[in-house]
């Protein structure tokens, strides 16, 4: 942990950016208070760059759908809405460096795409534990 502590700033932040995925990135901001410091002066950036190199499209824009609604709760309606949205930005999701796409993060606060990093672990958590009770099961079964 102390050899941790004293990395560069630069450094740290460039570790972040190449997490393998959003719950690696939680474990590394939960080793200490500076590095969840960093991730919060540098979330949108940090956060796009994992969410880019690591997570195909369609769940990238989902993912989007997600930090919208956490920013404007009123934004969709209902599943049609969500639909359309989708439909609509089709092609810059097939695209990975639109730079209108990236510039929806940029501008959310730290603390929503903190949140969502915690989320994306949460989930991740989760789809791990059903994974092992369903493959615990199937291994269990005995066949007909």
């Amino acid at each position: 942990m102390a050899a941790l502590w004293n990395l560069p700033t630069e450094i740290v932040i460039q570790m972040m950016k190449h997490s393998a995925n959003l719950s690696c990135l939680w474990s590394l901001i939960n080793v200490s208070s500076r590095f969840k410091l960093i991730l919060m002066t540098h979330a949108w950036d940090i956060i796009e760059n994992v969410i880019t190199k690591t997570t195909p499209s369609c769940i990238r824009a989902l993912m989007r759908i997600v930090i919208a609604t956490r920013t404007s709760p009123d934004l969709f309606i209902g599943v049609s809405d969500v639909a359309a949205y989708l439909l609509k930005r089709k092609v810059i999701t097939r695209d990975t460096d639109k730079v209108s796409d990236r510039l929806m993060l940029q501008n959310k606060s730290p603390q929503v795409l903190h949140d969502f990093v915690k989320l994306a672990h949460t989930i991740h958590g989760v789809a791990h534990a059903c994974l092992d009770l369903y493959m615990e099961r199937v291994l269990r079964a005995k066949p007909p």
